[in-house]
């Protein structure tokens, strides 16, 4: 995708794209970390410990019980450079080369190739039609005597599906990996990110959706401060873990003194003010409010060109995973160059990455192709990297290039 970005970079263009979001970290928290770097004896400019901050890591044990039902007293906090590091650091501590790690798909490609980088097998559990957990997949699949699985990862709420699980969910997933003996890794990034458009399928009050969390001695829980506050390049996540694992704390410390020694003290300053702020600032009208705007404005977008059966997601995270309009020919989105039409089967049909390439160079936005998820023919549409004006005309420009697939696959239909 950057290496898309740059080729169009002297077009407008707008991107449903990263899983960013338009805001930065609270002002006061800017602050804070910017007075530190006058004081010659700041701790910013040292070494810190491996694990993160005392200071920190106190608050967020705090957080953890207070916001996430997670017990103080049986889980201790390790603080990494994003939560990207976070499961690398648990590829490396927890598994040895040739270990699997089911992934749902579509899954998060970060996951993916993390695994691949660690010498780790992704091995792919089928999702349902509405891209929730196959429960009874995932059982065949650790039931059956090829796979070596020794953890299950999910994001929750979903990236690239935007999907919510339910405490049903998580807890049937807990305990299928209990029984099996292996490790339930669950990326909770998305954590502040609910939506809701009925008062029905919810798990909060008043008809609310609520982000849930389990725990157990064969549960890791991570966590972000990238999206929530805005803190993106600051790169500062979490783990919460077992604290009487010794063997897991162990293999953490020196996984985390190999690749980084500690995380970075300015952001774990920036962190501290951003915990001070609260969940109340995120939930600010010109934040969570305007995010739930955009997606009022990309959903509307999206189903009345593809239908909402071929929109899924949207109920959490800042995403909607979408099916793509089939049977487009190829040739009819290469531009005057040959360039942009690969096809898939066998090349006669445009592919999703053709798709993608066609709406950045024709109508100047820019989303994932599902292709990179494990799930062709799809895309992956995000709605919090943008300003509400910005977003409308980003969802606009989408509803005409989605509008124009729908016409092109209509005539190719006809020809058939």
């Amino acid at each position: 995708m950057q290496k898309m970005l740059r080729e169009f970079a002297d077009r407008d263009v707008l991107s449903l794209s990263q899983g960013v979001v338009h805001w930065t970290p609270p002002q006061t928290a800017i602050e804070n970390a910017i007075s530190q770097l006058t004081k010659s004896a700041s701790e910013v400019h040292r070494y810190g410990p491996d694990e993160g901050s005392a200071e920190l890591r106190s608050k967020l044990v705090e957080k953890i019980a207070r916001e996430n039902g997670l017990t103080a007293a049986d889980n201790d906090v390790f603080i990494t450079v994003g939560a990207n590091q976070a499961f690398v650091n648990l590829c490396l501590a927890l598994f040895d080369p040739g270990d699997g790690v089911v992934l749902f798909r579509p899954f998060y490609f970060n996951h993916y190739m993390a695994c691949q980088m660690t010498n780790l097998v992704p091995c792919l559990c089928d999702t349902t039609d509405e891209l929730r957990p196959d429960m009874a997949a995932l059982r065949r699949l650790l039931e059956s005597s090829s796979s070596n699985v020794r953890a299950v990862s999910v994001v929750n709420p979903g990236n690239p599906t935007g999907i919510l699980l339910t405490r049903a969910e998580l807890e049937e997933l807990s305990s299928l990996c209990r029984e099996r003996g292996i490790w339930l890794i669950v990326d909770n990034t998305y954590e502040h990110f609910l939506w809701t458009d009925s008062d029905g399928d919810c798990d909060g009050d008043n008809g609310s959706r609520r982000h849930m969390c389990v725990e157990g001695d064969h549960v890791v829980n991570i966590f972000s401060f990238s999206k929530a506050y805005g803190m993106m390049g600051w790169r500062i996540g979490y783990l919460c873990f077992p604290m009487a694992n010794e063997a897991l704390r162990s293999g953490l410390f020196k996984v985390q003194d190999t690749l980084v020694i500690c995380p970075p003290g300015l952001s774990q300053r920036v962190a501290l003010g951003c915990l001070e702020a609260g969940s109340a600032w995120v939930a600010d009208d010109t934040r969570l409010g305007s995010v739930r705007r955009n997606r009022a404005a990309v959903k509307t977008a999206l189903t009345s060109l593809l239908g909402e059966s071929n929109v899924k997601g949207g109920d959490g995270a800042i995403y909607f995973f979408c099916r793509l309009p089939q049977h487009i020919p190829a040739s009819q989105l290469t531009d005057t160059d040959g360039e942009g039409g690969e096809g898939g089967e066998g090349g006669q049909w445009a592919s999703d990455e053709c798709v993608v390439r066609w709406l950045v160079r024709e109508y100047g936005v820019v989303v994932i192709p599902g292709s990179a998820c494990g799930s062709p023919g799809h895309i992956r549409v995000a709605f919090a990297n943008l300003g509400e004006d910005k977003c409308a005309d980003a969802a606009e420009r989408l509803g005409k290039g989605l509008g124009k697939l729908v016409e092109l696959q209509r005539g190719a239909v006809h020809e058939m």
